[in-house]
């Protein structure tokens, strides 16, 4: 719950000092740099928060299916020849 604070207040301090036309590089560049890295540190505590999304149904983020890249058969042949 602390986190989710820190990112809102982060980011709504970042949002209240940006001011793209200043001559002050701490308002032109440096806030909405902050407004930016607090968006997308808000972004990843949303989808850590919503879980796995019906990927799977373990906690854990590993769905334990097959069917990734190197799993079950390549498609290839036997390897015999006729």
């Amino acid at each position: 719950m602390k986190s989710i604070v820190i990112i809102m207040a982060g980011l709504w301090i970042s949002w209240h000092y940006t001011d793209l036309y200043s001559d002050q590089t701490l308002f032109n560049m440096v806030a909405p740099l902050g407004v930016l890295i607090f968006g997308a540190s808000l972004a990843v505590w949303l989808v850590l928060k919503m879980g796995s999304g019906g990927r799977g149904s373990r906690s854990d983020g590993y769905s334990g299916d097959s069917g990734g890249f190197f799993d079950g058969d390549s498609g290839g042949g036997d390897g015999g020849g006729d």
